[in-house]
């Protein structure tokens, strides 16, 4: 049977079609986890957060008596810890599972979003098995790493953001996922705080409703509160959230880092640069605890911070050249050269060129109401992103754990656009 360019734009049933997709990204998530070695993990946060997690099981009498050990956000490591405790050791294995489970989830919020900007059965399904098989949003699902926490959040805070703009009314079940998988998400990346905040300051203003601290917010807010004054209490002073934020104030003027920021850099020069960064932190750490014996490890963060606020101030110029490369660094629609395979870095630009290009087709032609909508909360959230990420190491796969789904949801708009003009229609308007 021969189906016409119409039919089988619209083919198949919405809700079906979106959890087809989700089993889809489950299913992948789970095979590449299998290829890759479900039980093995792959990078040095990884091995942190671990060995955080197995310091937090010594009990809260060790925690409290060695803070200096836990140097992460402690939202992973906790959920790490949980999942020890009621697994055993096949506790990785299960965190993996459960990132392919996030993984499905997003694919099949980023599914309802394309729903609501009217965007074609078809597209949907093809944007969607592209989305659930990008290799720079799949592999972080087969590690152990917070990147698949921040990409559903993103992704079910602009569905939320979409629930308000159409005035639906979220149940009760989608409450308490938004307060549960927020408050996962700070805790493991609490520069997310600043998100959410301006999320809903930002919806407040567009919508031009008085009521912003609804039940769900408030709750959040206040479990916040109560966890922060926790770390309050575990590292001795007001951290905001977690320790370590000295690392990326230290080197945030410093201009040496720019060729990561770029990303265009061989190997070895990258390695060389990883180097010098070891070398330097070594020897600040060391000068200040020759000063004062038994320095803490929020001790020397705060200094690291003090010594990097001194040097932006003493180096302007140098600063600013500095923060734009590191804008630039986090934005670029490549992985760093110098720090993966040639493979890796060309794929990466195929893909991050492509729905780059069509996000930014999608924000300067936005049409509907919804469209303009959607476009406002993008632009304000990755502009608070940039601001609280560029004050750590340049890592661009921050920016494809906050990004990558609304990126592939703009490039749906921008086919479905093609694909109206091909068919000589007029997409509706919200």
């Amino acid at each position: 049977m021969i189906y016409s360019l119409q039919e089988l734009s619209d083919i198949g049933n919405p809700r079906r079609n979106s959890l087809i997709l989700s089993f889809y990204a489950f299913a992948i998530s789970i095979v590449y986890s299998l290829f890759r070695g479900i039980g093995k993990t792959y990078s040095q946060d990884s091995l942190d957060y671990i060995s955080s997690a197995d310091n937090l099981l010594n009990g809260l009498s060790w925690i409290f008596s060695n803070p200096d050990s836990l140097a992460k956000p402690l939202g992973l490591p906790l959920l790490l810890a949980v999942l020890k405790i009621v697994f055993g050791s096949a506790y990785i294995t299960c965190f993996k599972i459960l990132m392919a489970t996030f993984h499905g989830l997003t694919i099949f919020l980023a599914c309802k979003i394309m729903q609501k900007l009217q965007i074609r059965s078809l597209i949907i399904i093809i944007v969607a098995l592209l989305m659930a098989s990008d290799p720079l949003i799949l592999s972080s699902t087969t590690d152990v790493t917070t990147e698949t926490i921040a990409t559903l959040t993103i992704t079910y805070w602009i569905y939320w953001s979409v629930l308000l703009f159409t005035r639906q009314k979220p149940s009760m079940i989608k409450e308490l996922f938004f307060i549960s998988i927020s408050f996962i998400c700070i805790l493991t990346r609490p520069n997310y705080v600043f998100v959410f905040i301006g999320l809903l300051v930002g919806t407040k203003l567009i919508l031009k409703t008085s009521r912003i601290l609804t039940r769900p917010n408030t709750i959040l807010i206040f479990s916040l509160a109560i966890y922060e004054i926790f770390v309050c209490f575990l590292y001795g002073g007001f951290l905001f959230l977690a320790p370590g934020s000295g690392l990326g104030i230290y080197f945030l003027c410093k201009s040496q880092l720019n060729p990561q920021s770029i990303g265009i850099l061989s190997s070895s020069k990258n390695s060389e640069l990883n180097s010098w960064v070891l070398d330097s932190l070594n020897a600040a750490s060391s000068s200040f605890s020759s000063q004062k014996v038994s320095a803490s490890f929020i001790e020397i963060n705060q200094y690291l911070t003090k010594e990097g606020i001194t040097y932006c101030l003493n180096n302007p110029a140098e600063g600013f050249i500095t923060v734009l490369a590191k804008v630039y660094g986090t934005w670029r629609p490549y992985v760093s050269f110098g720090a993966y395979n040639y493979v890796t870095f060309t794929v990466s630009l195929v893909i991050l060129s492509l729905i780059t290009f069509c996000s930014v087709r999608f924000l300067i032609s936005r049409k509907t109401s919804i469209e303009k909508f959607i476009g406002s909360i993008m632009i304000w959230t990755s502009l608070l992103f940039t601001l609280t990420i560029i004050v750590t190491p340049t890592q661009i796969r921050h920016r494809i754990a906050f990004a990558e789904t609304m990126l592939w949801i703009c490039t749906g708009v921008v086919i479905n656009r093609w694909l109206a003009k091909r068919l000589g229609q007029t997409p509706k308007r919200l």
